[in-house]
């Protein structure tokens, strides 16, 4: 038997089409809350007289910056950013700075950044007079390669008229001669701090200090290197000091002056989250897991815990970093994840929300908020990069017009956890902020409860007439629902819309649509002959008489590639 899945949605082609399919909505889900002082009637709406909620907007990076390597607030308020302007990770640099609030920007000249260029910056700590910076360099083996070398080989390959076997010979000769100088290296000390990992050796990088005066290299051997411990993080306390963070959880604070380690603190490990660091005055604040420890800059010793609100969901690629911020005048910790913005005023551990995640960016899955400041009265700024490691910058607002709760809601519901589903509710909730989109997971991951068990109390609301507005089908029986007339027809939703009629009218009953497939696969065969396929019999026929050797793919493997699309034309 072929296992198989069918992703289908019940009244969900895209959020936006199905705002306009009810004009009521209604449901019993916790709606949540944005500010103080409101109230939630039993459908998730807000009671009336609650007003004030933060707005979000998005401002824009210079245009020159197409990958940020760090972002900070200095003392005197205003905000700094250093960026690849060449968007390889290789440079050319620039520092921007924007004293008001980021709505502008001004270049920072930094001729040493030039230096750089065609090296890789993996993090930086910006300061008023420069910056710390750690990055690679380029090696060979473990032997520093020429800047000009790249250069140097180019006008030679360009200056010659080599035959195509002499570049080949050339090329060989190179490569073997290149794994002389491995095994060389491998059979002695790595070279240049390098370190030999079971036949892997991890490429060093190098601190530095860049100020008017230029660039000075800085001597912190004991700051671990090669794979997963390399430094991903390097921040500036207020007295001076170097905070580095590993990929370890390991946060090394460096004297300013003597270079040398003052203190050692370990961060809560988390698969995919890198802590966060802030300091204020004597204290360093590091947010990691569902905490953030405060300790002393002078001691070293622990002062005090802050215990956080919502988490941040992370896996071995996402890298998050768990957000934590001082503002300059020392009023408060701030911190942001998938759940919002979170205000903790200095002397107190209470958590008071600023901003919904869930009625803004912060709640889309993709996005990973690195950085958050607060530029003014009830004013904040957040720093997010993107999958495509992209860097978008966010602005939120209080406006104390509009209602603190969204005064509609709309309820969906999945079987099962989808990250999909909850980025279309962001966005879509950013675009509609007078909605409020609730979202029910019927079989949470660890949850006891079976499928049998969340689908039966599914239907028993369903006909109770309290269900949710919206089904994702997966894995449920789209036909046994039209059935019990329990779907509604959205012919109206789609109708008018750019879409594939053969794939949005897959459950069409009687003129009437109940459902719409969310996703499809288009298969494709390739070979001589497949206009000659026009059913299975030929599909099969095909198969026997395109392959004369074996090519690694069984014929099952195939029939359920194609299932998904063909199947209705088999049986």
């Amino acid at each position: 038997m072929i296992k198989h899945s069918r992703k289908f949605i019940a009244l969900f082609l895209c959020l936006s089409m199905v705002l306009g399919l009810t004009s009521c909505f209604g449901g019993d889900g916790d709606s949540g809350s944005s500010g103080s002082g409101s109230s939630t009637n039993a459908n998730g709406t807000a009671s009336s007289g609650a007003m004030g909620r933060y707005v979000e907007s998005e401002e824009y990076l210079p245009e020159e910056i197409l990958q940020v390597v760090s972002m900070a607030q200095l003392s005197d308020g205003s905000l700094r950013v250093l960026g690849d302007l060449g968007g390889q990770s290789i440079g050319p640099y620039g520092i921007y700075s924007s004293t008001d609030g980021g709505a502008s920007w001004t270049p920072v000249d930094y001729p040493w950044l030039n230096e750089l260029t065609g090296c890789e910056i993996y993090t930086a700590a910006l300061t008023a007079d420069g910056a710390y910076l750690s990055h690679s360099e380029n090696y060979l083996m473990g032997e520093e390669m020429p800047a000009d070398s790249a250069e140097a080989e180019a006008e030679t390959a360009e200056g010659t008229e080599e035959t195509a076997a002499e570049v080949q010979a050339d090329a060989e000769a190179e490569t073997e001669a290149e794994a002389d100088v491995a095994a060389e290296v491998a059979a002695d000390e790595p070279a240049q701090g390098a370190e030999d990992n079971g036949g892997a050796i991890n490429v060093p990088y190098t601190v530095v200090y860049g100020d008017a005066s230029g660039m000075t290299e800085i001597d912190l051997d004991y700051l671990p290197e090669g794979d997963g411990a390399m430094t991903t993080k390097l921040y500036t306390a207020v007295n001076g000091d170097l905070i580095s963070v590993g990929m370890t959880a390991q946060i090394r604070q460096i004297d300013a002056n003597s270079l040398k380690e003052k203190a050692n603190y370990q961060g809560a490990t988390a698969i995919g989250i890198t802590p966060g660091v802030a300091t204020y005055d004597n204290t360093l604040a590091i947010n990691s897991a569902d905490t953030i420890n405060l300790y002393d800059l002078e001691s070293g010793n622990q002062t005090g815990e802050i215990s956080t609100i919502g988490g941040t969901q992370a896996d071995y690629m996402t890298n998050k970093v768990s957000t934590v911020s001082i503002p300059p005048d020392g009023s408060a910790y701030f911190y942001a994840n998938e759940s919002g913005i979170y205000r903790v005023p200095m002397g107190t551990t209470v958590s008071e929300r600023l901003v919904d995640g869930g009625l803004s960016s912060l709640g889309i899955q993709t996005l990973n908020f690195t950085n958050v400041f607060s530029v003014g009265n009830d004013e904040y700024l957040t720093l997010a990069r993107t999958q495509e490691l992209t860097y978008r910058l966010f602005r939120y607002t209080y406006n104390p017009d509009i209602p603190t709760e969204p005064s509609q809601a709309l309820n969906v519901y999945s079987l099962y956890e989808n990250k999909t589903i909850r980025q279309a509710i962001s966005g879509y909730q950013i675009q509609h902020p007078d909605v409020r989109v609730n979202y029910q997971v019927g079989l949470p991951e660890g949850s006891a409860v079976t499928a049998a068990d969340a689908m039966r109390t599914l239907s028993t609301e369903l006909l109770a007439g309290k269900g949710p507005d919206v089904i994702v089908m997966d894995d449920m029986d789209v036909d046994g629902y039209i059935q019990k007339n329990i779907l509604q027809d959205i012919s109206d939703v789609v109708s008018g819309t750019d879409t594939l009629s053969n794939i949005t009218n897959t459950f069409n009953k009687d003129g009437s649509l109940y459902a719409i497939p969310a996703r499809f696969y288009i298969p494709m065969l390739l070979g001589d002959g497949i206009d000659n396929v026009k059913n299975l019999s030929d599909f099969t026929s095909w198969l026997d008489n395109q392959y004369t050797a074996d090519i690694g793919i069984r014929s099952e493997e195939l029939v359920e590639r194609f299932y998904r699309a063909f199947s209705n034309r088999w049986f």
